[in-house]
């Protein structure tokens, strides 16, 4: 059992997203070495990085994968009570549920998020000691976008889709 019972709505996403944090500082720390190298790097730091990366990445798309396959069901449950929809209509039509439009808007920038986060893999794994001075700041302005639009779409879920599931749910219903 992790932190209080008045907080059980909140840690369902600010558990996940702390780690993404932390992650998020690491890689910070890092591009503040290689910024200081000219953004230079050899062979073995570049296959360092990937190696680091290649966790990192797994884990957070694992994540997104987890916000679609349990989260935002278990967020938008309630709502969907005794409809017989598509679930594909719901993810494109968010009047076609009784599902409120936050709960969609939240989603949909979540979404976005995580195709975005596969673009940044892609530039990752074009990365070689001969092209890092001209790849690595390109990946670093990703980061500086990338990021800040997590932690916002991050803090949404932590304020407006804890304070939904503690409206329709109980504590033990975590458990469910």
């Amino acid at each position: 059992e992790y932190g209080y019972e008045w907080t059980w709505s909140i840690d369902l996403f600010s558990l996940p997203h702390n780690a993404i944090r932390r992650e998020m500082r690491d890689i910070y720390k890092m591009f503040g070495v290689f910024r200081l190298a000219g953004f230079r790097m050899e062979a073995a730091q570049v296959e360092m990085l990937k190696e680091w990366w290649k966790e990192t990445y797994n884990f957070i798309l694992d994540y997104f994968i987890l916000e679609e396959d349990f989260l935002y069901p278990f967020v938008q449950g309630p709502y969907r009570m005794g409809e017989t929809l598509d679930p594909s209509i719901m993810v494109s039509s968010p009047r076609a549920s009784r599902v409120p439009p936050e709960i969609h808007e939240i989603r949909q920038i979540g979404i976005a998020l995580a195709k975005d986060f596969l673009e940044l893999n892609s530039a990752i794994e074009k990365l070689r000691s001969e092209n890092a001075e001209q790849h690595l700041p390109v990946i670093l302005t990703f980061f500086n976008s990338w990021v800040p639009s997590f932690h916002a779409y991050a803090k949404r879920q932590e304020v407006e889709l804890s304070a939904d599931i503690q409206k329709n749910y109980e504590p033990d219903d975590k458990y469910a």
